[in-house]
Order: structure tokens, then C-alpha cells, then sequence
């Protein structure tokens, strides 16, 4: 279940939340390196931005407050 009042959370991207989810759970609770899902992260935020030169640290840093690599 994701929140969806509008007050609250502005987010209507299902698949973003998904993966927003499974990467929360992967890299920070569980601690794995969840490269896949970074990558996935990266592209889907470069994709609705209509930028591919977004670097990745950047998006990883500002969804997750992790640095590239980490």
C-alpha cells in the first residue's frame, strides 16, 4: 500500500514506488548491494526527466542519501 492523499505524498508513479520499495527493503534494511535496482533507479528518473545525462550518484544520493558504489 503506498499513500496516495495528495496533501501528503504527490507520487503517482506505481512503478517507481514498487521499485522505491523493494529498494528501501534490499539496500537499506537488509543491506545487499542492490546494483540492479540502482541501475533501474537511475534510468526510470533520467527516463521522466527526459534527461539521460542526470548523473547517478545525484539520483541515488537524493531517493536514497547513498552515494554511487556504495
Amino acid at each position: 500500500m503506498v499513500e496516495r492523499d495528495g496533501d501528503r505524498y504527490t507520487g503517482t508513479d506505481d512503478a517507481y514506488d514498487c521499485l522505491m520499495l523493494e529498494l528501501v527493503l534490499g539496500a537499506i534494511v537488509l543491506g545487499e548491494p542492490a546494483r540492479e535496482l540502482r541501475a533501474r533507479l537511475v534510468e526510470q528518473v533520467r527516463r521522466a526527466a527526459g534527461r539521460d545525462d542526470v548523473p547517478a550518484g545525484l539520483v541515488q544520493h537524493s531517493a536514497l542519501g547513498l552515494r554511487s558504489g556504495s
